[in-house]
């Protein structure tokens, strides 16, 4: 069967929900292995437009996952590694696998003079805090619109 014809059975929800869980897969057969993947994984296996929740009110220019892609894989991982079932961690990837769009500033800002590049605030909980903490401890405010950068 084409691939447009598997597509179209598929509302973007469902579509969603299944990268998530191809995502969760990934991520559980890496632990088992003992092995990390490369955080660029993400983004081969669901597109932007269902991730993405919003925009600066600086303006768009960077594309910045909320929770930065090596920290939620390795969170993933050590909860694989707990024990933790299989939905909860699905769970979790629709929770915090977000992206917005915010300046190149901002993103300068937040990555390198906070240094929360691949980490998140000190006192933030995985699963527990709110995803958008780095955000808002870089002083970053969304519009609840989203847009896309088109590149």
């Amino acid at each position: 069967m084409p691939v447009s014809n598997v597509i179209n059975r598929f509302t973007d929800g469902q579509l969603k929900a299944r990268a998530l869980r191809r995502i969760a897969i990934v991520l559980q057969e890496t632990a088992e292995e003992g092995r990390f993947p490369h955080s660029r994984f993400f983004e081969t296996l669901i597109p932007d437009t269902w991730i993405t929740v919003g925009t600066s009110t600086n303006g768009p220019g960077w594309r910045e996952h909320v929770v930065p892609c090596a920290y939620l894989a390795r969170e993933c991982i050590r909860k694989f590694n707990d024990g933790a079932p299989f939905e909860e961690v699905v769970s979790l990837l629709e929770s915090h696998l977000k992206i917005v769009n915010i300046s190149v500033e901002e993103r300068n800002h937040l990555d390198f003079t906070l240094g929360y590049k691949n980490r998140m605030p000190e006192e933030w909980v995985f699963g527990v805090g709110d995803p958008l903490a780095r955000l808002h401890a870089a002083g970053i405010t969304l519009m609840e619109t989203p847009a896309i950068i088109v590149e």
